[in-house]
């Protein structure tokens, strides 16, 4: 008599098992959500955290749940913590999401709010390092280059969340102690001489033309200026020249030439009155303390004291290390731009645009300044 009784509700327990998760894969397939995939051209942490963005950008947008596929140094920030989709939920869902499941390639913004609409049941909406994510304003057609630096002072609370993701689960240790007598300024200078190919542009040259600087004062974040904003991504002219295997022929603004930094700290010096600066050089070379004896040797300042990482520093260490400085000076490279996401600078310079001239010179000749503090915007401001 016991064993039927225990027989019976080892039955009903397992019918209501089978049918709660019926019922809770059946409501899940009418929830669509976003999931951001690696693209196979978005390898390293920059090119990642992009496309985390861009995925979370469109989840938060659009009111649809978000998951992500974990990569490698994902687990040692605190992204660590966002729901990840291989394990988001129990077998059941996973067999019946593989059986009946829709996987959308996202091309763009325009078509994911299309398809979202067009949906009734489980879609999985696949974000990659090239959908073209619309920006926050819509009327400046440029809709390929997402800024996800722009959305996150556009939105404060959006940018307050990926501020978050993105800081370190365990703060690394060695990061730089800073100078508190001196303004302090991270220069970021890919040289691709450790995992890139070589690069062919002159590093340093004699006045080849004008440099235009477009200043965006966003200390007050409901400025008009904001909007116009200039993008991450950056152009060039090739004037015809191949491309070939060298990496600033493939990829110009991820790697301009040492004279593109030299110019930008004199500006930089320039812009604050020549106050005390505290110049600290992140780089990807060989040999960074030669690299800084040439960048220091071509600034020729007095204004200004050099120093660099050391040359085993790792890559966590440097790049949490430069967010804390006052100001960036960087290149197209999204190793950059990640610092400036997660940073608080006052002062910020890239590259907008750049141009070959000559065959083998790589010139900036259009120059991004944003300023964050409303003193320092209004110095300058008033100064140029």
């Amino acid at each position: 008599m016991k064993k039927k009784i225990i027989s019976r509700v080892i039955v009903f327990l397992a019918s209501v098992f089978v049918l709660a998760s019926v019922s809770f894969c059946i409501y899940s397939f009418r929830n669509p959500y976003v999931t951001i995939v690696m693209a196979n051209d978005g390898g390293r942490l920059g090119d990642r955290v992009l496309i985390y963005g861009k995925a979370k950008w469109l989840a938060y947008k659009y009111g649809v749940p978000f998951c992500m596929n974990h990569f490698d140094k994902s687990e040692k920030l605190m992204l660590v913590h966002e729901k990840n989709y291989r394990s988001r939920s129990f077998w059941p869902y996973r067999i019946f999401n593989s059986l009946f499941g829709e996987y959308i390639d996202v091309k763009t913004e325009d078509q994911f709010a299309q398809k979202l609409k067009q949906t009734k049941g489980s879609a999985i909406f696949m974000v990659g390092l090239f959908a073209k994510v619309n920006p926050p304003v819509f009327d400046d057609g440029r809709l390929e280059n997402f800024s996800l630096y722009e959305v996150m002072i556009k939105d404060p609370v959006f940018g307050k969340s990926i501020r978050k993701m993105l800081q370190p689960l365990v703060p690394p240790s060695g990061i730089e102690t800073l100078p508190k007598d001196r303004i302090t300024v991270a220069v970021h200078i890919r040289k691709g001489e450790i995992v890139d190919q070589s690069l062919i542009s002159e590093q340093y040259y004699e006045n080849k033309g004008p440099v235009y600087y477009k200043l965006f004062d966003i200390s007050d974040p409901q400025k008009k200026q904001l909007s116009d904003l200039s993008k991450n991504l950056t152009g060039c002219e090739f004037n015809g020249i191949s491309r070939r295997c060298w990496s600033d022929r493939r990829f110009p603004d991820k790697f301009p030439p040492e004279q593109y930094y030299v110019d930008q700290i004199k500006k930089l010096s320039s812009m604050l009155r020549d106050a005390p600066l505290y110049v600290h050089i992140f780089a990807d070379s060989k040999d960074k303390q030669a690299l800084v004896s040439r960048v220091k040797e071509k600034v020729a300042k007095s204004n200004i004291k050099f120093a660099c990482s050391s040359q085993d520093s790792a890559v966590f260490q440097d790049l949490f290390s430069m967010t804390k400085f006052d100001c960036l000076i960087r290149s197209g490279s999204y190793f950059g731009v990640l610092a400036q996401l997660i940073g608080d600078y006052k002062v910020i310079m890239y590259p907008i645009h750049l141009t070959w001239a000559d065959d083998f010179y790589l010139l900036v000749d259009k120059v991004g300044v944003i300023l964050r503090e409303r003193l320092i915007a209004k110095n300058v401001l008033a100064k140029n």
